[in-house]
């Protein structure tokens, strides 16, 4: 379940299941403590060696729809 919790991998049950096994579990637990720290250091390597990339034309125009959507909803 740790790795999947840094990765932001699990379902919305699951996460907040997540959230409260660290909570409760964590403070007490060095093993755990100790992986969770690894897998964190894993993950953060995992973003930083994946290339650069462009991102499509399409995106910002996606974007903007999306947060000119967003703001209507808020002003409503």
């Amino acid at each position: 379940m740790l790795a999947g919790y840094v990765l932001r991998a699990l379902s919305e049950e699951d996460a907040a299941l997540g959230d409260a096994l660290i909570l409760d579990h964590l403070p007490s637990c060095n093993g755990c403590r100790d992986t969770l720290t690894i897998f964190q250091r894993i993950a953060a390597d995992l973003a930083l060696a994946a290339p650069a990339v462009d991102p499509p034309e399409s995106l910002l125009l996606k974007l903007t729809r999306e947060l000119g959507r967003d703001a209507e909803r808020r002003e409503r």
